[in-house]
């Protein structure tokens, strides 16, 4: 089924460059993605005719469009921060979703995103931040 999904991607690409993608993907996958499932969606993507460079965590991802878009562009909406960017660095990701909340740990590390570590927690999430920011306070004095 995935291999279909990305043969129906990768004619979508096709069409809209007007040749094949040629220089490679780098495809998203859960951060709860083990090695066989990471394995199992590599083999699918080239099996639908992608080249892929790298899989890398969502957490990853998340950075990476942060990073993206022209130099002017992203300083328009600030995202350029002040004195330019080190090459290095190490940068919490924190996910609040509806029932849960990840955190995950990614190295930026001459370009390439390595996941470090993190976790999650099924038993806080977005509903329970709404009803504890929703509950009306005393005031203090």
């Amino acid at each position: 089924m995935t291999t279909l999904f990305l043969k129906t991607l990768h004619q979508s690409a096709t069409d809209f460059l007007g040749a094949p993608p040629s220089d490679g993907c780098v495809i998203a996958a859960p951060s709860s993605f083990k090695a066989p499932q990471r394995e199992a969606l590599r083999a699918a993507a080239e099996a639908a005719g992608f080249k892929v460079l790298q899989i890398i965590d969502e957490s990853a991802a998340v950075l990476v469009g942060y990073r993206a878009g022209l130099p002017e562009a992203r300083a328009e909406r600030g995202l350029e921060p002040e004195g330019g960017e080190k090459v290095d660095k190490v940068v919490a990701v924190v996910d609040v979703g509806e029932t849960g909340v990840e955190v995950e740990v990614v190295a930026v590390r001459n370009g390439e995103y390595v996941h470090l570590g993190g976790g999650r927690d099924e038993t806080v999430g977005g509903r329970e931040l709404n009803k504890v920011v929703s509950r009306k306070r005393r005031p203090i004095c």
